[in-house]
């Protein structure tokens, strides 16, 4: 009973930490912009699906041919690591960082970053197979 409420108060000391760290301008509008390009670069896959051939590039680090190939299912990493990326700076933020602003930012845009390049590497896969 000790362990639950101790996890609960330190779940809630995160949280009152968070709309602290989220009252910063650059934390607040990137973390918006990263669930915008979340939903925009989730939405464009969706739409595209039907469209999509049985192997799409994605691979570019490897050899020109079909070991860059993957199946259509693995674009949806794209989206999901720049939230992943995202979820990960936010709790380094809010744990670790907190008392530094300049970190929080920069873990922030950071985040955007990640998201912006990989919504951008989506998009061109997209217009490049259609």
């Amino acid at each position: 009973m000790k362990r639950t409420s101790q996890a609960l108060s330190e779940i809630k000391r995160g949280l009152n930490a968070w709309k602290l760290l989220k009252s910063n301008w650059i934390v607040s509008l990137s973390e918006k912009f990263v669930f915008v390009l979340f939903i925009v670069s989730m939405v464009l896959l969706v739409l595209q699906w039907k469209h999509l051939p049985p192997l799409v590039p994605l691979w570019y680090n490897k050899s020109w041919g079909t070991e860059q190939l993957a199946d259509p299912h693995y674009l949806f990493i794209l989206p999901v690591m720049g939230l992943c990326v995202h979820l990960l700076n936010a709790y380094i933020s809010v744990y670790l960082v907190s008392e530094y602003l300049v970190f929080t930012q920069m873990a922030s845009l950071t985040s955007l970053l990640v998201s912006a390049l990989s919504s951008i590497t989506l998009i061109k896969i997209l217009f490049l197979i259609s």
